[in-house]
């Protein structure tokens, strides 16, 4: 409970996004917002560590959770000299 809301905080409905949600910060905001009800989108570069933030959080709530991945690679933009 949000001690310093009167009357509590809630995001029920609600969709929140976070990134980087496979540790340290990103989890810790990830539990929070799932216990104030809301739908979580956990996004990290790192699956293994998202997916089990996704089963920490399940257990602790009953808010609907998606996983979402970087599954691409990215390659550097390299610029065609011009004659």
């Amino acid at each position: 409970m949000n001690s310093q809301a009167s009357p509590e905080v809630r995001f029920d409905d609600q969709t929140v996004i976070i990134t980087g949600a496979g540790a340290g910060l990103g989890r810790a905001y990830a539990h929070m917002y799932g216990r104030l009800g809301a739908n979580v989108v956990v996004n990290d570069v790192n699956e293994k560590g998202a997916n089990a933030v996704v089963d920490e959080v399940i257990k602790g709530t009953e808010s609907v959770f998606y996983s979402i991945f970087k599954t691409w690679l990215l390659t550097p933009i390299k610029p065609e000299a011009k004659q």
